[in-house]
């Protein structure tokens, strides 16, 4: 046999194998590395995973790593490209980390092959409703008059929610102090207890203060009004252009994991994902189901990274 032949006929026999193996999978329950319990991602990690255990008869099992997700996302680079190790890929494990950790162990792009993203939640701006200003615009002319006199509460220096505050002061030309809390509950209840005057909440956090009136909503950082909050407008409606951030989740595997398994698990995961019930799940959550094709994924985490190290940069915080 003519050695073209046969290396055809190895690449044939590798396809049919893998094809095989998609079709018989799950044989055993699957991993999934996230973050911090409780918070958006590991809702949408639960859910995701309550639904392809009912679909698939085999676990779906969560694994929180605290507020070290670049942890998870870590192991779960180096794990076996079968399919049974998932990292809940987020602005922690895939955006911010490359301009905040000098010795990452893991490449975000390179060492992973994208699935599908799985839900955005908009951060919402908000203050108690004490403060004397009852629009965006009213809330940066009164910063403005008071350069670094405004105190806003976020998680630490890395956090979505601080970089996001970053980005947003950046754009209005407004200066304000970080008070800094280890956990975004904390934040919320500064704002409540007017220990800080401002804060960008992600949306389950803030939805439920809304409604109640116990706090102020000045804005989305959405670049589309959220379906949860249609009365709140976005940053960028108000003034400044193109500002567009997002709490979100999506599923990625190891890099190598067959490419007929990874079109499986999009099809899979987007079927559930736009279903009516997905749908309404995610809203009462403060977030929107958003499933798309793997090369949209890959395609957002690279705007993404490119968008986020300059804004850190420009913030002037260094990688450790």
């Amino acid at each position: 046999m003519a050695h073209g032949t046969s290396g055809a006929v190895v690449i044939a026999l590798f396809m049919v194998s893998a094809q095989a193996s998609s079709q018989e999978y799950p044989i055993k329950p699957i991993r999934v590395l996230a973050g911090g319990a409780g918070n958006a991602v590991d809702l949408s990690a639960r859910y995701l995973g309550q639904r392809l255990s009912e679909k698939w008869g085999k676990s779906v099992v969560i694994e929180n790593r605290g507020g070290l997700a670049h942890v998870g996302a870590e192991i779960a680079a180096r794990a076996a490209p079968d399919g049974y190790t998932w990292c809940m890929g987020e602005f922690a494990t895939h955006v911010s980390p490359p301009s905040l950790f000098k010795n990452l162990a893991y490449d975000p792009i390179r060492d992973f092959a994208p699935i599908s993203m799985v839900m955005r939640s908009p951060l919402i701006l908000v203050s108690s409703p004490a403060l004397p200003v009852t629009s965006l615009k009213d809330l940066v002319d009164y910063a403005k008059k008071r350069p670094g006199e405004l105190k806003y509460a976020a998680q630490s220096v890395r956090s979505a929610g601080n970089l996001t505050m970053k980005s947003f002061m950046r754009a209005s030309g407004v200066q304000m102090l970080h008070v800094p809390y280890k956990r975004a509950p904390e934040s919320l209840t500064a704002v409540l207890s007017r220990e800080a005057d401002v804060s960008f909440l992600a949306g389950p956090v803030a939805l439920p203060l809304i409604v109640t009136g116990k706090v102020r909503a000045y804005a989305v950082s959405f670049g589309k009004r959220f379906p949860g909050a249609p009365d709140v407008p976005t940053v960028a409606e108000q003034g400044i252009a193109g500002f567009d951030a997002a709490v979100w989740s999506s599923v990625l595997v190891p890099a190598r994991t067959p490419p007929a398994l990874v079109a499986r698990l999009n099809r899979e995961i987007g079927e559930i994902l736009r279903s009516p019930e997905a749908q309404a799940a995610f809203l009462a959550q403060g977030a929107e189901a958003s499933p798309g094709s793997s090369q949209e994924l890959a395609a957002f985490i690279k705007t993404e990274g490119a968008k986020w190290a300059q804004i850190i940069r420009e913030a002037g915080i260094t990688p450790e």
